[in-house]
């Protein structure tokens, strides 16, 4: 990497020599070729003459363009073909440029001006072979070239070939004496080719000869000492050692300190006579750090201060004065001095190393694993940051891999295992670091002795919502008959309840507290799962046993946490069993003792959204959302009322956003699966079959398919078909039709419908409806039907047809209660108008668990314009009617449910010349959800109607399906 680097700057160096000689190549250049493009050769020169006129004013893509036509042919006009390949990896075309050159034919004149641009395309294009067999070729016709020299040098050592590319380097630094860009290039080959000794050598002189470059040219032989084995070092000392005892040199004394052996460099320093000379910078700062390494603190500041005073841009002095500093408990000092150099040098490994001495010495040893995770992924052998990483780890308590990974890298130092030996959580776990826990995990684990990393990893997959993979390794491990400890334990059931096993979460969570009875994690557990399972008797009696241990939720106005977050689950658990109006209680009560606090008016919030206050709901959402920013639950109910509100675009987008940023977050998969379920088409089928005492019955089919266009507009077609029947005559309505909804605005909608007779064509109709709703309570609604299939059977069977007119207004106070009034005007094809008002009420007047009871009021009146007609048509009539509802829930869990309900109704009709008579009906059905997009519901009814005050009983059963495709 540091050679392609160093490279590229190289070669940007040479970009004012490569377009004077591309320039001078526009005077010496000759055409003497056409192709079929050219209607003769004055054409072709007066092309590539512009091209060159091009080139000479920088217009690089206009001589491309220019360039071009002549590849068809680049036999006859190699010098074009050749601008136009030396152009393209000019403009950073390099593909289109070499495969033009790998297309090139046999014979092609290739000059080495072209063979070295194309050799730094294969070098750039990591193809350094190939870029060495043109440099190669590029020097057999120019040696002296520079340019093609440094390539062939660094695709030798892309290659791994560092003694071919040293020695490439070497034949450069006779050409370029003062290039010290080249000398440290040469001698980190050197290095990397093994020669150390020669390479240490190379350094200095390369130093000596570029003082202003000095302290980059030591930094870079430090970073690769560093990176010695301890035996290499070792042999490299000796090769540095003086024959002359009275006089070491300054590589020897460096690498004195180097190897660790501080009192010697600092005594060899002072016999010889680099001291009594102007010693050089790198030194002067080993020779400090010595001091600082043997604790002599004070000397070692001294000579730092005094390389600074001279040299106040030195790196090495600035960061020995910092962990000067920072031994001193002046860490805040030590990080101020280091933060110009963070700041402009922000992967400078030393830099980091000093600010993780800082932060180790301030006791914040978290700040210090950063830092050295942060040298770890600039540096992945860095030996001596994963030493120091193992220690800060053990500062805070990280055990686990620090243990097993120094047992592994580090099985002598006796001292480092000693000093990690003891904790036994992963505490990287405990930070929620939990992909650096995996990464840390996965190698130890992989020993089958070391069963607490294995159990660390588990729990790690866990945290991480790496459900899936976390549960077969439980299984695997429960396989083995290991005796797993509690909290493992309780991590299974929490996966299996994310995983929506409930029935295997509950198994576990019962196991763990066998275990441990007392455990808050598995008796909590364990109510969430009796909750999700609608076990709703045990789960009050877990959450009020665990409501009672703990003291009030506010105490001396500050929050109980512990209290509070039961206080949550109470109101979260009230809003599970559709309590919402002792939900909202619940919530509000909370919100009152502690305002500031944004998890009670989440769950505030979210009650009255299911109340079916969606503006109320935004609002809140809105707040909260604002005072937590990044939480994720309160951005969910965010966008679920947006959708409500229908936001639905922004809505969709928000959420698919935020999965992509969450991919593992259960409740935004559901959120996003419950928005796309809502956009998918929609298949409806429906039967319905009565028949009535008298001879008379009525057959309705349905049948609909439609297709989102959008989140706001969906069309529809459909096919019905109803026939009515008395004892003496039948007659069919046979609709088909085409739809559209389309939803304006939060207060607006409506629909738009054509239909016609599908057997004939005939009788045309036109349907449309507008709903307005202005708040969360209010809606006003009006349609016109001029062919409405709501005719009553009794008048279809004798052919008579309809156009229907309707008002309404309604108005629902929350899930409890709900009030409607509506006008409804029928024009019967025989010139009969009936009138039609119809007042309704319903209230909720029982709720316990899996039981609900509800009362129907409702009030009718119609009048009737024509007398004497063939069907059932009073002058004027009214009925009072009281239905009670009961709906039990058999099953309701994830997205699949099953509800069933009794209707019994009971009612007083009074019809214009006859006295009141009562009704009574009762119906039964079955409402079930095979998943989020499949339900059906079956049911049947019997009823007791009065025609002049005659009784008649019906029967009606029907069954309908809705499915999302």
């Amino acid at each position: 990497m540091f050679c392609r680097k160093l490279y590229a700057e190289l070669y940007n160096s040479a970009v004012a020599q490569i377009c004077a000689a591309f320039i001078a190549l526009f005077f010496f250049s000759i055409t003497d070729a056409h192709s079929q493009q050219f209607q003769n050769q004055s054409e072709a020169d007066t092309a590539y003459e512009d091209s060159r006129s091009m080139i000479a004013k920088g217009d690089y893509q206009g001589a491309i363009t220019k360039l071009k036509q002549f590849i068809t042919d680049p036999a006859k006009y190699p010098k074009p073909v050749s601008d136009y390949i030396v152009l393209l990896l000019w403009t950073g075309s390099t593909d289109d440029a070499i495969k033009t050159y790998e297309n090139l034919p046999d014979g092609f004149p290739k000059t080495a001006f072209l063979l070295r641009n194309v050799a730094k395309g294969y070098y750039d294009k990591r193809r350094p072979q190939n870029a060495v067999s043109l440099y190669k070729a590029a020097l057999a016709d120019t040696p002296n070239d520079t340019e093609a020299l440094k390539g062939l040098a660094l695709s030798h050592i892309e290659l791994g070939d560092y003694e071919s590319g040293s020695e490439q380097l070497k034949n450069l630094i006779t050409k370029l004496q003062n290039d010290s860009d080249i000398r440290i290039l040469y001698s980190t080959t050197l290095f990397k080719a093994g020669r150390h000794y020669e390479a240490i050598r190379s350094f200095r002189a390369a130093a000596e000869l570029s003082p202003a470059n000095a302290e980059n040219i030591y930094r870079t032989r430090d970073a690769l000492v560093q990176r010695l084995a301890d035996n290499e070092r070792m042999e490299l000392l000796k090769k540095l050692a003086p024959s002359d005892s009275n006089n070491p040199s300054a590589d020897y004394i460096v690498m004195l300190a180097a190897t660790g052996q501080y009192s010697k460099a600092i005594s060899e320093f002072h016999m010889s006579e680099i001291r009594k000379n102007n010693a050089p910078l790198d030194v002067l700062n080993w020779v400090a750090w010595s001091y600082f390494k043997i604790d002599a603190k004070d000397r070692a500041k001294q000579i730092f201060s005094q390389v600074l005073s001279s040299h106040p841009e030195n790196m090495q002095a600035t960061i020995g004065i910092s962990y000067c500093l920072s031994s001193e408990n002046n860490s805040n000092k030590a990080l101020e001095v280091l933060s110009p150099l963070q700041s402009k040098y922000p992967y400078d490994i030393d830099v980091l190393y000093a600010k993780a001495y800082a932060f180790e010495r301030s006791g914040e040893f978290i700040k210090a694993v950063n830092e050295y995770d942060r040298i770890l992924s600039i540096d992945t052998q860095n030996i001596t940051a994963k030493r120091l990483r193992l220690y800060a780890l053990s500062d805070i308590g990280a055990t686990t891999p620090a243990l097993q990974e120094t047992i592994k890298t580090f099985p002598d130092d006796k001292l480092l295992i000693e000093s990690i030996t003891g904790n036994a959580a992963v505490d990287r776990l405990r930070w929620a670091e939990n992909e650096k826990a995996i990464s840390l995990l996965n190698e130890l684990r992989k020993n089958p002795g070391n069963r607490r990393a294995q159990l660390d990893y588990l729990a790690a997959l866990f945290e991480s919502r790496e459900t899936s993979e976390a549960i077969e390794l439980y299984k695997y491990l429960e396989r083995q008959n290991i005796d797993l400890p509690v909290w493992i334990i309780e991590y299974a059931a929490g996966g299996y309840l994310d995983q929506e096993q409930p029935d295997r979460a509950m198994y576990h969570y019962s196991k763990a507290l066998k275990l441990e009875p007392s455990s808050y994690k598995a008796r909590l557990g364990m109510f969430q799962t009796l909750s999700i399972m609608r076990r709703w008797d045990e789960a009050e009696a877990h959450l009020s046993s665990l409501e009672k241990e703990i003291s009030a939720p506010i105490v001396n106005e500050k929050p109980n946490f512990g209290k509070l977050s039961l206080a949550y689950e109470r109101g979260w658990f009230l809003i599970s069993q559709d309590r919402l109006s002792e939900a909202e209680e619940h919530f509000m009560d909370l919100y009152s003792k502690a305002p500031g606090n944004t998890e009670a008016r989440n769950g505030l919030a979210h009650v009255f959204y299911y109340r079916g206050w969606p503006r109320k709901a935004y609002e809140e959402f809105s707040i909260i959302s604002n005072l937590e920013p990044e939480e994720l639950g309160y951005k969910t109910g965010l966008i679920i009322s947006k959708n409500g509100l229908d936001q639905k675009t922004e809505a969709r987008s928000e959420a698919q956003e935020m999965l992509s940023k969450n991919p593992k977050s259960r409740i935004l998969k559901n959120l996003v699966r419950d928005l796309k379920v809502q956009d998918l088409d929609e298949l409806t089928a429906s039967l319905s079959v009565t028949s009535e005492e008298g001879g008379f019955g009525d057959t309705q089919y349905y049948l609909s398919y439609s297709h989102a266009f959008t989140p706001y507009t969906r069309a529809y077609a459909f096919l019905y078909h109803e026939r009515s029947r008395d004892s003496n005559q039948t007659n069919n309505f046979k609709r088909a039709g085409l739809g559209i909804y389309h939803i304006f605005s939060r207060y607006l909608s409506a629909t738009q419908q054509l239909s016609l007779n599908y057997d004939d064509s005939k009788d045309i109709g036109s349907f449309t409806s507008l709903s307005f709703t202005p708040d969360d309570h209010w809606t006003f609604s009006a349609s016109f039907d001029s062919y409405t299939s709501d005719v009553p059977f009794r008048a279809r069977v004798t052919g008579i047809s309809s156009k229907k007119y309707d008002f309404g207004i309604s108005y629902r106070v929350s899930e409890l209660s709900d009030y409607s009034l509506s006008l409804t005007r029928y024009d019967f094809s025989d010139s009969n108008k009936r009138d039609m008002l119809n007042l309704g009420h319903s209230r909720q007047i029982f709720q316990q668990n899996d039981w609900k009871m509800r009362l129907f009021f409702n009030f009718y009146t119609s009048r009737n314009s024509l007398d004497n007609a063939e069907y059932f048509n009073p002058d004027s009539d009214w009925k009072f009617s009281l239905t009670h509802m009961t709906e039990h829930t058999l099953r309701k869990i994830y997205r699949q449910s099953w509800i069933h309900r009794l209707y019994i109704t009971s009612g007083l009709y009074k019809q214009n010349g006859y006295s009141g008579k009562l009704d009574k009906a009762i119906r039964y059905e079955h409402d079930i959800s095979f998943s989020d997009t499949q339900s059906l519901v079956v049911g049947a009814s019997y009823g007791q109607n009065h025609y002049d005050a005659s009784p008649t009983n019906s029967y009606t059963f029907y069954i309908n399906y809705r499915g999302r495709l």
